[in-house]
């Protein structure tokens, strides 16, 4: 067929059998994962990245501070040296497995291709984080084009051309902040975002709407930003639960929504 209608699309649709050409395409700029952007601008996004250790890891954390929401991002990354990643986690950004591809890592390559229905807020922190064994050279890593095209798209579909910038670890924030999880609501398993000055203990506390307490549970961070899953079959509730992180030092709390 040579078209295929959708209604009231919500979810992706993953078992259609159709495929896209974009016709009249003699610039190269035909992007598998296009999602209707709105021109072939030369808008920049400067990609800015911070390095923390602790314990023999490195954690690099990407940041997008001139951007509010996104609905796509996709670049190759090149450490531009031998790695041993320990893993990448989603933040801000809601990563799987299927949107990171490691096949060049031998290399010092990693592709990532990243998108959503509806766009996402990244205001509040960072997109993702790489943790690696050992030390490593940040100002070797680089976003490149080489593999899978370095672009991003906010929430209108406008489309952004990347650059990279290390910012000095100092610039690091030393306040103690408890982000909003994410996805927010969920049904089965979402991840709690608490960046900190150093090392330490936490208690982490569920409450329902009415002050009870639903469980709790220390939790040991390091260091930075720290990313905690957090299961719905773990709280058995649904509806409106509140999260507190505290110590003898801070205390923050936050509201989530379990689905039923």
């Amino acid at each position: 067929p040579e078209d295929v209608k959708i209604d009231e699309l919500l979810i992706s649709e993953e078992d259609i059998d159709f495929v896209a050409i974009k016709t009249g395409d003699i610039n190269g700029t035909a992007t598998a994962n296009s999602r209707g952007t709105t021109t072939r601008s030369a808008n920049q996004l400067l990609i800015e990245t911070s390095m923390t250790k602790a314990a023999g890891i490195s954690y690099l954390e990407f940041y997008a501070q001139e951007m509010e929401d996104m609905i796509g991002l996709q670049f190759t990354l090149d450490f531009g040296q031998d790695v041993d990643i320990r893993s990448i986690v989603g933040i801000s950004l809601d990563l799987k497995d299927h949107h990171i591809n490691k096949q060049r890592i031998k290399e010092g390559l990693i592709m990532l291709s990243w998108n959503d229905i509806k766009s996402v807020n990244i205001a509040d922190g960072p997109l993702f984080k790489i943790s690696v064994n050992g030390d490593i050279d940040k100002s070797l890593v680089q976003l490149t084009s080489e593999v899978t095209p370095a672009l991003a798209y906010d929430g209108t579909g406008t489309e952004y051309q990347l650059s990279i910038r290390h910012i000095n670890d100092e610039s690091v924030t030393e306040d103690f902040i408890l982000h909003q999880n994410q996805p927010n609501p969920f049904n089965e398993e979402t991840s709690i975002m608490v960046t900190l000055p150093e090392d330490m203990t936490m208690d982490l506390t569920f409450y329902d709407i009415s002050g009870r307490k639903i469980s709790s549970r220390n939790v040991d961070l390091t260091k930075g930003t720290n990313v905690i899953p957090v299961k719905q079959s773990d709280l058995n509730v649904s509806g409106v639960v509140y999260y507190q992180l505290s110590n003898q030092m801070y205390s923050e709390t936050k509201k989530m929504i379990i689905l039923e």
